[in-house]
């Protein structure tokens, strides 16, 4: 309406908004494509903003990554995803139809820096050639190496999901002695997850 209203007592009138384009889509956690388990993990509580120059749109994904958000049919807006513990999605501008069909977003999960000592009989393993290697064991995990530094601390940067740690070395090159973990080393990596201390006793076995 044009100008001002004064209303007084109770009174009715019917006023024509403007609508917008529904769009509605999914995040989802993105997954290597050699991954012999495929899945769909739903992303909660992550923001999604689409925007032009002078306008954002802004919705937070529900428990099933779902979020439904309207937007003006007169623009083209960019898409951007953010949760802390992925790294930031973004997708080139379209017009609100386009994206009714184009609204499936993957993020990728943050690595995780697990790092500690090795430790053989209380004291510290200096030999870099000590092969720390964390196995995947689930979906989302990337069976990696982890950097010996021969002072006796390790780190790795891992994607978030289930290891099983190994070190496995031929002492004598015959296979007879074998330096190993002490004991059986799981771990479970969460997404958002602080960097992880981890140390790892090592034994010597005949």
């Amino acid at each position: 309406f044009n100008g001002p209203w004064t209303i007084a007592g109770d009174a009715y009138r019917a006023f024509a908004l403007p609508h917008g384009v529904p769009v509605s889509g999914t995040v989802l956690r993105a997954f290597p494509e050699n991954a012999t388990v495929q899945v769909e993990d739903p992303v909660r509580d992550a923001v999604v903003a689409f925007s032009d120059a002078s306008r954002e749109f802004e919705v937070v994904t529900g428990v099933d990554g779902r979020f439904e958000v309207a937007l003006p049919a007169d623009g083209r807006f960019a898409a951007r995803v953010d949760h802390p513990g992925f790294l930031p999605f973004q997708a080139p501008e379209q017009n609100p139809f386009q994206w009714q069909g184009a609204s499936r977003f993957s993020l990728v999960a943050r690595n995780v820096t697990v790092s500690g000592d090795l430790l053989l009989n209380g004291g510290l393993v200096t030999d870099v050639s000590v092969p720390v290697v964390f196995r995947a064991v689930g979906p989302g995990a990337q069976t990696t190496r982890a950097a010996v530094d021969g002072a006796g601390a390790y780190a790795a940067d891992l994607a978030p999901g289930r290891y099983a740690v190994g070190v496995d070395q031929d002492l004598s090159g015959t296979g007879e002695v074998r330096l190993q973990l002490a004991r059986e080393t799981p771990l479970t990596i969460d997404v958002g997850a602080a960097p992880i201390a981890l140390d790892l006793d090592l034994a010597i076995r005949f």
